[in-house]
Parts: structure tokens; C-alpha cells; sequence
């Protein structure tokens, strides 16, 4: 999420907010969540340190840790991922044997996907070292870990090593640099390990796979590298988050040439695009 302007523009995008988590997240998890989004306005230090934490109840009754100078991102994305589930995970809850969730953040959809998947593994891959710390205290918090396979690396064309982009609101950490992000904007270039995608579909032996894919403007050459797997290695569901119109057109080009009949919207605000694909068996 880019940074909010004006006076103006942050009491809409508040009210918004609030609009949409009526009725949808409890009234003492929604009071914390204005707290922390007014004092993230207010806050003067480096985002990219976690300043102070609160924790709320997510409308799955999960918990959640969160940093509060990254509520405004943080909240967006419970919205986006809970009350107006965009990914349409309902649609297919209790039939899945592991859920993938590709770029994890501090772990808002996989602790969703916890209770609409019950018996499922779930996989969290994240290479920022500051989410990361969150994801798997919020893994633990939730008594997930035994079902939980954490992985501590980007999602990369190839294994090794890659350098992860973490700008100064570190929710956008990328091994893509943004064409709208300056120099002066990027806190840090860290190295973190890759891991080739199609390798970590694979590990899954042909389970009946969700995979969700959201990595800050590196979908399309992730979406390139599953061209070497079998139509039985494919997930059975594949979601990916877009960050740019021509980026979702490409994503739903190789996804339907890979067999998948796909969907596509664009969020409101975000100038994002949620292309969802279901395998055509």
C-alpha cells in the first residue's frame, strides 16, 4: 500500500475502512485498529522498525499480532482477505489438502485459511526478516505450527540467493524494485534465499493444492517459472494478486495457456488486480 497524503485523503480512506469492518470485525478489535491507524499517522520514526505491537481478534477468532505504525496496510489487507474475501477462499473451503501462501506478510491469510481448511498443511513462505518474526509468532500464537510449514525465503526462478528490495513500509518488500518507489524511499537491499517455485509446488505430490500468491510485483515471472510442471503438479487453484494492469494481463494469459479458467478483478483504491484460476478437469 502506498503512503496516505493529504488530511483529507486519510479520513476517507479511515472512514472506508471502518465502513467495511462493520459487522465484520469485533467492536474491540475495530476500536484498536482506528487506534493504531490514527498513530501510524502520527508516527515519526523508521517504519521499518516494528515501533510498538498490539494484537486483535480476526473475525475467524484467530489472533493477531500486528505492528501499529503499519496499521493502515495491515488493516486494508484483513479487509480485503476477511470481510470481502476477494480471494473467494469460501468457495472451495473444507476440499483442500494444503494451502500455499506466497508472500505471507505477517500472516493475515494463512491464519483465514487455518479454519476454512481445516485438514489441510499449510505452507507460509516470507523473506522479509521483519515479517517474518510476526508470521511465526502469529503461527505459534494460533497453535499452528504443527500443521504449519514455515519458510524463511523468497519465491524466486531459481535457488540460491536473491536480494529482497524493503522499502521504508516494509509490507511492500520486493525482489522487484517499484517504478514509483525512489531511491530515497528503500530502507535496505537485504540477501535472503530463493527457493524455485515450481520446486515447492512440487513437494506437494500432487495434493489437491490452493496456491496464493501475492509478491509485490514479481507474480508474472513467478507465474513463468511454473512452465515446467505437469498438469497433475499444478495447483488445483491458483490466486494471484497483481500489481499493475499490464502485470494481471499477463498472469491471466500464461494461467489460461496452462489450462486454468480464470477470473479477474480489480480492487477498489489499491490499484491491484486478484486473478483467480481454477484448474479446467
Amino acid at each position: 500500500m502506498e503512503a496516505l497524503g493529504d488530511e483529507d485523503e486519510i479520513s476517507g480512506y479511515l472512514e472506508w475502512l471502518i465502513s467495511l469492518s462493520e459487522g465484520c470485525i469485533d467492536a474491540n478489535s475495530l476500536d484498536k485498529l482506528v487506534d493504531s491507524f490514527l498513530y501510524s499517522t502520527l508516527y515519526e520514526e523508521n517504519l521499518a522498525g516494528y515501533g510498538e505491537l498490539d494484537e486483535i481478534i480476526l473475525p475467524n477468532k484467530t489472533r493477531l499480532v500486528y505492528p501499529r505504525q503499519l496499521a493502515p496496510s495491515v488493516w486494508a489487507n484483513i479487509v480485503h482477505v476477511y470481510c470481502l474475501d476477494d480471494y473467494k477462499l469460501k468457495e472451495v473451503a473444507g476440499s483442500v489438502d494444503v494451502y500455499i501462501d506466497a508472500g505471507s506478510f505477517i500472516g493475515v491469510s494463512v491464519l483465514y485459511a487455518a479454519t476454512l481448511f481445516p485438514r489441510a498443511r499449510l505452507v507460509a513462505i516470507e523473506p522479509n526478516p521483519s515479517a517474518y518474526k510476526i508470521l511465526e509468532y502469529n503461527v505459534r500464537l494460533n497453535n499452528l505450527a504443527e500443521r504449519t510449514r514455515l519458510v524463511h525465503a523468497a519465491l524466486s526462478n531459481h535457488t540460491g540467493w536473491a536480494e529482497l528490495i524493503v522499502p521504508l513500509n516494509w509490507v511492500n518488500a520486493s525482489l522487484r524494485k517499484y517504478s514509483r518507489l525512489s531511491d530515497e524511499e528503500i530502507w535496505a537491499r537485504i540477501r535472503v534465499k530463493s527457493l524455485r517455485i515450481r520446486d515447492v509446488i512440487r513437494s506437494m505430490k500432487g495434493a489437491r493444492t490452493v496456491l496464493k500468491m501475492d509478491v509485490e510485483g514479481a507474480e508474472t515471472d513467478l507465474v513463468k517459472n511454473m512452465d515446467g510442471l505437469e498438469e497433475d503438479e499444478l495447483p488445483y487453484i491458483t490466486i494471484v494478486e497483481a500489481h499493475s494492469g499490464r502485470s494481471a494481463r499477463i498472469v491471466l494469459r500464461l494461467l489460461r495457456q496452462k489450462g486454468y479458467v480464470c477470473s479477474v478483478d480489480e480492487l477498489d483504491t489499491l490499484s491491484q488486480w486478484i486473478v483467480r484460476c481454477k484448474l479446467n478437469v
